[in-house]
């Protein structure tokens, strides 16, 4: 399963050291210490046609608490470059999986030592060259999609990969990985098999208002009572452009729902004259912008049965008597 990385959402925490510092010999400053954030894997079926369950990343969570990060999953003590020191399960409502599941991702917080070594790796991080990760677990469960069975146990016919015709519908089949045993490491690779691998970028335009939610909630988290939070220069115009096209974007929606409140007051006066215009003008006012765009629809096709509205171009009963003129008839 491969995933990806983002860049440092602030300058670390205390609560960031504090947890780092569970896995050091000796205490850490905030200045010997680099931190970022991965997605370590997610529900997704990936480009190996294998799933995680929720409640296997769930598992997951707890399992790679502290594991070490290396390269191309060679397992040799010169290849660790990080550890992780935190991780989470974050999950959108509004996106949903093929599968029909709310979309879930396991992410994690990684720390490395700044030093002379890694200096060009810290460089690669930043600059977006590392940013793709692979994850190595063992799961006691490979669950074919198509019948059920349990690959880890009995074989089956069906082929990862291909469709096979369930319950009228083709269906992709893929293993569903469930019940981790064990995390052993993630690893930096090449090649990605996760289909949603990539940089998180935070506070930016261009990206989900789950990953602006997602970097204030982890920042917040860090956080004891007493602590107050910083944020980069850089960040905070990012995050003050970002807010700035939230505010552009609202200024439409407002424009968009006075025209429509005027185009149902518009359309009330043909189809229902003797209802109270102030009265209604309240009523669309409270409307969620969902319902007021339903009753300006309805307003709009009782006015048309009512007041049939032709374009000014539209053939006349008579155009047989125009000799031809009858489309430019006003």
């Amino acid at each position: 399963m491969i995933a990806c990385l983002s860049k440092n959402l602030s300058p670390l925490s205390d609560g960031d050291l504090q947890q780092i510092n569970q896995f050091t010999r000796r205490p850490l400053s905030k200045e010997e210490v680099y931190s970022f954030s991965l997605v370590l894997c997610d529900n997704e079926v990936d480009r190996q046609w294998e799933r995680f369950s929720i409640p296997a990343l769930k598992t997951l969570q707890s399992l790679f608490l502290g594991k070490t990060g290396i390269f191309d999953h060679l397992h040799v003590a010169q290849n660790q470059a990080a550890r992780i020191f935190a991780t989470s399960l974050e999950s959108d409502p509004a996106r949903v999986t093929e599968q029909g599941e709310p979309y879930t991702r396991l992410v994690a917080k990684a720390y490395l030592p700044r030093s002379q070594k890694l200096e060009d790796l810290i460089l690669e991080i930043d600059s977006g060259i590392k940013k793709e990760v692979s994850v190595g677990c063992a799961v006691s469960h490979r669950v074919c999609s198509i019948c059920g069975k349990d690959r880890m146990h009995e074989s089956c016919e069906h082929q990862k990969g291909s469709y096979y015709p369930v319950k009228g519908v083709e269906s992709l089949c893929y293993d569903l990985l469930d019940s981790p045993t064990d995390a052993y490491e993630w690893s930096f690779v090449a090649v990605p098999a996760q289909r949603n691998a990539g940089v998180i970028k935070s506070f930016s335009q261009n990206h989900s208002p789950l990953d602006i939610r997602t970097s204030l909630k982890d920042l917040c988290e860090s956080l004891s009572p007493d602590e107050q939070a910083s944020l980069s220069r850089d960040a905070l115009f990012q995050l003050l452009d970002y807010i700035s096209g939230l505010d552009r974007l609202a200024e439409l929606g407002r424009c968009y729902r006075q025209d429509l409140v005027e185009q149902s007051m518009k359309f009330s006066a043909v189809a229902h004259p003797g209802l109270p215009g102030d009265v209604l003008r309240r009523t669309l006012d409270s409307m969620p912008m969902e319902d007021l765009i339903d009753f300006c629809n309805a307003f709009q096709a009782k006015a048309a049965s009512v007041l049939p509205i032709h374009s000014q171009f539209s053939q006349s009963p008579h155009a047989a008597d125009q000799k031809g003129l009858s489309p430019f008839q006003i």
